[in-house]
C-alpha cells in the first residue's frame, strides 16, 4: 500500500557559521546587486532554522494524511527511504551554486551538473561530504523512489534552477525528479520569503485538495497566486511568482 504523503520540513541544521535566509532579498531591492553567489562549498556554511516551515508543515500533513518528519527527523537518510508517496512535499533550505571556485570543483560540476542544486536537511555535517551529509543534491534526488507520485513540492530557494547543458538541457532538482519518476513538480526560481512561501503552500493545498472542487495542480497555483496578487500582505510579486508548476496538470485523481 503507497503511503497517502510525506512531509518534511524545519530541519534541524544544528550548526554554526554564517547565516543564510530567504528574507535577505526584499521586494523593493535590486535582485542583482543581492545576488551573492555561494562558495560551492555548501559544508562552509551555516543555516538557521526556518521557523515558518514547521507551521507550514503542521498545516499541510493533515489535509494529506501525511507522514510529517520534522526537526531532528528531518533527514537525508528518512528522504532516501521514501516508496512512492502520493504527495512529497519538502519545506527547507535550497541551493542552486553557479560559481565553482577551484579547477577541482569545476571539473567535478562539469562532469556532475547534478550536483550544483539541492536542499540542506537536518543531520547537516560541516566539513563532509558524500553520503549522509544532510545535503540531498539533484544527483542523489534522481535515484528516489518516486515512480507513481503525483506531485513533489520542494518549499525552497532556487529549486527550479538549474545548469543549462548544450544539447542536454536543464540539469536540476526538477530533472531529477523527472527521472525519479514523479509526476508533477512544484519549484521556485529565485530566493522565497518564509512567511509568504508558508501561506502560499496552505492555500495551495486547501485548494487542491477540497473535495467539493476538483481543481488541477496546476490551476490551483494560479489561483492562489492571483489571490496573494489582490490581497494586501503579500501582494508583490516576489511573494508568489517564484513558484512553477512542471509535468502533468491535472486534478490527482488522474
Amino acid at each position: 500500500m503507497r503511503n497517502p504523503g510525506l512531509v518534511v520540513a524545519h530541519p534541524n541544521f544544528n550548526r554554526p557559521g554564517e547565516v543564510i535566509t530567504a528574507t535577505q532579498l526584499k521586494p523593493d531591492n535590486n535582485q542583482n546587486s543581492d545576488n551573492k553567489q555561494r562558495s560551492i562549498d555548501l559544508l562552509s556554511k551555516g543555516f538557521q532554522p526556518l521557523p515558518e516551515t514547521k507551521e507550514e508543515a503542521n498545516a499541510i500533513a493533515p489535509l494529506l494524511d501525511a507522514e510529517l518528519l520534522l526537526g531532528k527527523a528531518a533527514t537525508e537518510a528518512a528522504v532516501k527511504q521514501v516508496r512512492s508517496p502520493k504527495v512529497l512535499h519538502i519545506a527547507t533550505h535550497g541551493f542552486f551554486e553557479t560559481n565553482p571556485q577551484t579547477k577541482l570543483e569545476q571539473s567535478t560540476l562539469r562532469d556532475n551538473p547534478l550536483l550544483l542544486s539541492g536542499l540542506v536537511l537536518a543531520g547537516f555535517k560541516k566539513g563532509k561530504s558524500g553520503g549522509e551529509d544532510g545535503i540531498l543534491s539533484a544527483l542523489e534526488t534522481s535515484t528516489l523512489n518516486l515512480l507513481g507520485t503525483k506531485l513533489v513540492v520542494f518549499s525552497a530557494c532556487d529549486t527550479g534552477n538549474g545548469q543549462v547543458t548544450n544539447g542536454e538541457g536543464v540539469y536540476s532538482l526538477r530533472r531529477a525528479l523527472v527521472i525519479a519518476g514523479s509526476e508533477s513538480q512544484i519549484m521556485s526560481l529565485w530566493k522565497v520569503e518564509d512567511g509568504g512561501t508558508k501561506d502560499l503552500m496552505k492555500n495551495y493545498y486547501q485548494r487542491l485538495l477540497d473535495p467539493k472542487v476538483k481543481i488541477g495542480r496546476s490551476e490551483a497555483l494560479r489561483q492562489t497566486q492571483l489571490e496573494m496578487l489582490h490581497g494586501v500582505e503579500y501582494q508583490h510579486p516576489y511573494y508568489w511568482a517564484a513558484f512553477i508548476p512542471s509535468g502533468d496538470w491535472r486534478t490527482m485523481s488522474h
